[in-house]
């Protein structure tokens, strides 16, 4: 029996996550005997999908409270992360989230702890040339290109912090994630922009592009056969991976994937669309005055949260897809979710949402 520890468990991964570990679709011949379930803020959300009553599951919130959660755990999932990928980035927040939490992890837990970091695969995507079918790569390498300087830095540098360490590691990058329990991602955002313009989706470009999204429970599934995979391997033998775990959710332009999800009969779609490079180099110039502005003015905090103009080139026009080969091969991982399963499902969920009840744009630093 196996003590597992998931920090970020309020993460929508990591919701699916704990949902599937007492599921009948977990390939666990048993579930963990012991939850570790660690979030930085108390939330009144289930941090799993299915309420798990379970006497198994033990709930720490606060940021004193990390250090306790994972002391002794056989297994660490690190789900947490800060994403901002606002005009004006918080570093230091960016920092403390993406780079001190997994350190202050690494020094507690034991040599012969299990250790799943979950990352993105923004840390190897170029923004000014498309990403397709990639496979894992040296992040470092795309240090030049990267479309949200200040948040893939970190998100590199908590992974080499991890990669470093002695014992068994798997660092997981993901691409964007969709379903049931999402609170912050680019169809929340969609969803929320419309009531800026009367419930009415506004159609940014001409819909070129390909965007690659993945449903949660899919990439918690490999997750899980991560896991599976780190406790077969021996006490000494120091595995090191780095896979990228995505789905078979069809790869088309954002407003193609997001559009039927989102959709209940009271969200219109705009009749007219904003030339996209019209749109996009007049607001890249705004952005770039505003970041000159800030080296000696004080910016306010709401224009400071305006979005990284690499949102929209990213989810608007870019070509970012990649390639989960390894993780089939080395993790033996398939998706439990057809297609058409994860599509129904998250279109259950999305539809009922309201607009006003999103608090937050996913790019303003959470």
């Amino acid at each position: 029996m196996v003590i597992l520890a998931v920090v970020g468990a309020d993460s929508l991964l990591a919701r699916h996550l704990t949902s599937l570990l007492f599921s009948p679709l977990s390939p666990l011949p048993h579930p963990p005997s012991e939850i570790r379930l660690w979030s930085r803020e108390e939330t009144s959300h289930p941090l799993s999908l299915d309420s798990q009553s379970s006497s198994s599951l033990i709930f720490f919130h606060g940021d004193h409270r990390l250090e306790e959660t994972v002391e002794g755990a056989e297994v660490v999932i690190n789900c947490h992360e800060c994403v901002d990928w606002s005009l004006l980035p918080d570093e230091s927040k960016l920092q403390r989230e993406n780079v001190d939490v997994p350190l202050r992890i690494l020094s507690v837990i034991s040599p012969s702890a299990r250790l799943i970091h979950i990352s993105s695969t923004f840390v190897q995507s170029w923004g000014r040339w498309p990403n397709i079918a990639g496979k894992e790569q040296q992040a470092g390498d795309y240090a030049t290109g990267w479309p949200f300087q200040a948040y893939c830095a970190s998100r590199v540098e908590g992974e080499k912090a991890v990669l470093d360490r002695e014992g068994a590691t798997l660092v997981v990058r993901v691409p964007p994630l969709y379903g049931e329990g999402d609170e912050k991602s680019p169809l929340t955002d969609i969803i929320k922009a419309s009531s800026l313009f009367s419930s009415t989706i506004p159609f940014i470009g001409d819909g070129d592009g390909c965007t690659q999204f993945s449903y949660a429970g899919n990439v918690a599934m490999g997750i899980v056969r991560g896991m599976n995979e780190c406790l077969e391997k021996k006490e000494d033998d120091h595995l090191r991976r780095v896979v990228i775990i995505g789905d078979d959710t069809p790869i088309n332009n954002t407003y193609t994937t997001v559009l039927p999800m989102v959709q209940n009969g009271k969200l219109g779609v705009s009749s007219f669309s904003i030339p996209f490079y019209l749109f996009f180099l007049s607001y890249f110039l705004f952005a770039s005055l505003l970041r000159l502005l800030s080296r000696v003015v004080e910016i306010s905090s709401t224009i400071r949260k305006f979005p990284d103009p690499w949102v929209f080139y990213f989810f608007f026009r870019h070509w970012t897809f990649f390639s989960s080969f390894k993780a089939r091969f080395f993790l033996n991982h398939t998706d439990p979710f057809t297609k058409e399963e994860s599509l129904a499902r998250s279109a259950a969920y999305y539809r009922k949402l309201d607009p006003a009840k999103i608090l937050q744009y996913s790019w303003e630093g959470r």
